[in-house]
């Protein structure tokens, strides 16, 4: 009867009979080559899984807990730096317009301009002043 049970579990490694005990027990042999009682081994994975399950739940937490304070740290930051800053530099804008106001002038000048040389009532045509480069 303890020859098919061991068989059945393992049919490499043949039963350990022992004197005076009545039907061996079967052995493992899958932890370097050293016998091992099959409840052992179970009893240690079931205390290693545990132990790693703990660990595991403990870092999950702590890595949400980070996240959580990593958002509201970095939505706090994005709501002042959005009330103490503006959209656009005024005086850039000031700037930009009056460019684009000497830019409507100097090109009304040259099309008034080519509209008399091609008239013929004028020799020649004046040159126009040079526009200065834009302040940076």
């Amino acid at each position: 009867a303890g020859l098919g049970t061991a068989a059945a579990l393992n049919p490499l490694v043949p039963p350990v009979p022992v004197p005076g005990l009545g039907t061996p027990m079967p052995i493992s042999t899958s932890g370097g080559g050293v016998a091992q009682n099959p409840m052992q081994v179970e009893a240690g994975l079931n205390e290693y899984y545990a132990r790693w399950w703990s660990q595991y739940g403990h870092m999950a937490q702590q890595a949400e807990e980070e996240a959580e304070a990593k958002k509201a740290t970095d939505n706090a930051a994005a709501s002042s730096s959005a009330s103490t800053t503006q959209a656009f530099d005024p005086a850039a804008l000031a700037r930009l317009a009056e460019q684009a106001k000497q830019d409507a002038e100097l090109e009304a000048q040259r099309e008034a301009v080519q509209q008399v040389a091609a008239a013929g009532l004028a020799p020649a045509p004046e040159p126009l002043p040079q526009q200065p480069p834009p302040a940076a």
